[in-house]
């Protein structure tokens, strides 16, 4: 078997109700933010290596095209933020990293069938502070924010370790600002219903890496 680290910014929220630390498949909390996600992370790395990094969570949809409960399976990041932003956009491989984001994809799509949730390959943009507060601060090729996954995705580059991304949306962020506290209120509320979701995406995702 192949061994996983399931890579997580937050503990409660974003691990799978489902995962089971074991001999294999391990869990990694970055806390929440960019520059957590790179140092904790490399402190890791410098030491153990594992097969596959995968990551989930929850991001901000850019778009209207998606809903809160949709499956972001990244294919590329690019970064707000001043000093990463540096290192330019960040394609995923095109081997066997984009045969299982394939089959990831295709299984998600077909599971959703009926559901209120959907599947989705884009590009992602983090950022590092905690909240987008409007469209206008996004790239028109990214289809959802979020804070931790270029940090982790540079690393798995640095290490020369297989990657795969999945973010669930927690709330679409606005093209007119509202509040902070309405928008907080949302993505709380949305974090709660979508947690079968993120169980949904670890249990596919897992099982297509080890049986790769």
């Amino acid at each position: 078997m192949k061994k996983i680290l399931l890579v997580v910014a937050h503990p409660w929220y974003e691990t799978p109700k489902s995962f089971q630390s074991n001999l294999f498949e391990n869990l990694f909390v970055t806390g929440v933010g960019a520059y957590a996600a790179l140092f904790k992370l490399n402190s890791y790395l410098s030491v153990v290596r594992p097969d596959f990094i995968v990551t989930v969570g929850h991001c901000g949809g850019a778009n209207d095209n998606v809903s809160a409960g949709d499956v972001i399976v990244v294919d590329s990041l690019r970064s707000n933020d001043e000093k990463l932003k540096k290192f330019g956009v960040v394609e995923l491989d095109l081997g066997k990293e984009k045969e299982i984001r394939d089959r990831v994809v295709s299984d998600l799509v077909a599971r959703f069938v009926g559901e209120d949730w959907n599947c989705y390959s884009g590009q992602i943009e983090s950022f590092s502070r905690k909240l987008v507060t409007q469209r206008s601060e996004i790239h028109s090729n990214a289809i959802a924010v979020e804070l931790e996954m270029y940090s982790i995705v540079l690393l798995a580059k640095r290490y020369s370790i297989p990657f795969f991304g999945a973010k669930i949306v927690s709330d679409i962020v606005p093209v007119v600002p509202c509040s902070f506290e309405e928008q907080i209120e949302k993505i709380r509320s949305n974090v709660k219903a979508t947690q079968p979701v993120i169980d949904t995406v670890w249990k596919v995702v897992r099982k297509i890496i080890q049986d790769s």
